[in-house]
């Protein structure tokens, strides 16, 4: 008798036993992080990889679904769920941040800036002032705007990516997307640059057309290959005289690529170990006025003074220069 009781006791426990913790289970709010390996964007079904194993998560409610959707797969994500009668019920899910310290910030910024100078300096044998002279052998302002455009670009993508290296893994190095915003303020440069370099060469055979039919130089200045480079080219014209537009447009280049850069600077900070990311939009108000300051940088250059038709020496042929008239000096009878 007493051994029957026994057994039924033993029964009776490994039965209730395993009931209890199951049902202890079912409850229970736990957190999973793992990387999306395929989504329903219809149903929010997922599916994660965590620590080599595969889980599946089905949400719980519509709202949840449609987060679901803003996902995609290669994301790193942390999944809040509970188990319900063997199936993961998601009811939270959230990407993976991580926040970038300032050692790790400072060699990104390093090594990137490092590995754009040599390359760039090796390609012209470390001259960079080459990078923005133009053809008349001055500084361009056209060139220099590609130039702060272009190293900006490429000094956001790479920063962006080393960090997303450092942070997620290999498998981070790319899916960097360039927003529309910033691809079009690159284009308007570059087609600045196109216009401004064609004007200039337009010019120069003018006067070069002009000095030769005239059997000497008509400017009475030197050729564009003795001119010496200075910085102070960017807001002068022709002439040596400060060009108020010129001053305004490089005030402007300088002022909205340090906004951007302060805007990516603040980005940077935290790092969303998503698959694909985008670098910060710029504000179309910029945009904007970008545009028309390159519209009337080259109408300014195209309508501005021709070199050929504005000598600098007056004294000419007894003021034949000043008035653009022959003087016809009176002549000795003999």
């Amino acid at each position: 008798m007493f051994l029957r009781g026994l057994v039924v006791c033993t029964i009776a426990v490994c039965l209730v036993c395993p009931l209890t913790a199951w049902s202890d289970d079912q409850g229970k709010e736990s957190s999973q992080e793992g990387v999306i390996q395929s989504l329903d964007k219809d149903t929010g079904f997922l599916t994660i990889k965590s620590e080599g194993h595969l889980l599946t998560f089905l949400p719980g409610d519509k709202q949840l679904t449609d987060k679901v959707a803003l996902f995609h797969p290669g994301d790193v994500v942390v999944a809040k769920f509970t188990v319900s009668i063997g199936t993961n019920m998601l009811k939270d899910i959230s990407i993976v941040r991580k926040v970038v310290s300032v050692t790790d910030f400072l060699v990104a910024v390093g090594v990137t800036s490092g590995f754009l100078l040599l390359l760039v300096g090796f390609i012209l044998k470390f001259r960079y002032s080459r990078l923005i002279v133009g053809e008349d052998n001055r500084y361009s302002n056209s060139k220099f705007q590609i130039v702060v455009w272009f190293s900006v670009l490429v000094l956001s993508y790479l920063i962006l990516a080393v960090l997303r290296v450092k942070l997620g893994g290999s498998q981070f190095a790319g899916g960097i997307q360039i927003p529309d915003s910033l691809l079009i303020l690159s284009g308007l440069t570059a087609f600045t640059y196109a216009g401004a370099k064609g004007i200039t060469v337009r010019k120069l055979a003018d006067t070069k057309a002009e000095a030769e039919k005239k059997g000497g130089n008509p400017l009475g200045s030197k050729d564009p290959s003795d001119l010496t480079p200075k910085w102070s080219q960017l807001v002068e014209d022709d002439h040596e005289r400060v060009d108020v537009g010129d001053f305004q447009l490089l005030m402007f280049t300088l002022i909205a690529a340090g906004m951007y850069l302060v805007q990516v600077y603040g980005d940077l900070w935290v790092v969303e170990l998503r698959k694909t990311v985008c670098l910060p939009e710029v504000d179309e108000t910029f945009v904007t006025v970008f545009g028309i300051g390159q519209a009337l940088y080259l109408a300014k250059k195209q309508l501005g003074d021709n070199p050929a038709e504005t000598p600098k020496n007056d004294k000419k042929d007894g003021g034949e220069a000043r008035t653009g008239k022959k003087t016809n000096a009176p002549t000795q009878q003999t």
